[in-house]
């Protein structure tokens, strides 16, 4: 998933996406890509503090981008914006799993090391 990402990010044939798109992807790897420090720097830590992901900063994203390809009118650019967004809806489910699943691991050593 994140390789397709990256290949909009570089707009390669077939992954090209309109310029105000390209901002709110930028934005939006920005945000994930401060999640993944977190989740790391947990791990580390073996800190269960979270820096909670805002559960509707998809919807936000989604809505963003819905409103600048409004504004285009080249159908294929719709359909790479469609695209792009499955992937990032995707990338973003994979990533809240994961702070799930590393604070419950996290909770269960504490427990165990409590005992």
């Amino acid at each position: 998933m994140r390789i397709a990402s990256l290949k909009y990010r570089l707009q390669l044939q077939g992954f090209e996406l309109p310029g105000s798109v390209r901002v709110i992807q930028q934005e939006y790897d920005d945000r994930s890509a401060r999640v993944l420090d977190d989740l790391a720097d947990r791990i580390e830590t073996n800190s269960t503090q979270v820096t909670p992901m805002s559960l509707d900063s998809f919807a936000h994203l989604e809505q963003k981008v819905l409103a600048c390809c409004a504004k285009e009118e080249q159908p294929e650019a719709e359909a790479h914006v469609r695209a792009l967004m499955t992937l990032l809806r995707g990338i973003d489910a994979l990533t809240a799993s994961l702070a799930e699943e590393i604070t419950m691991q996290i909770d269960r050593a504490r427990v165990a090391s409590a005992d």
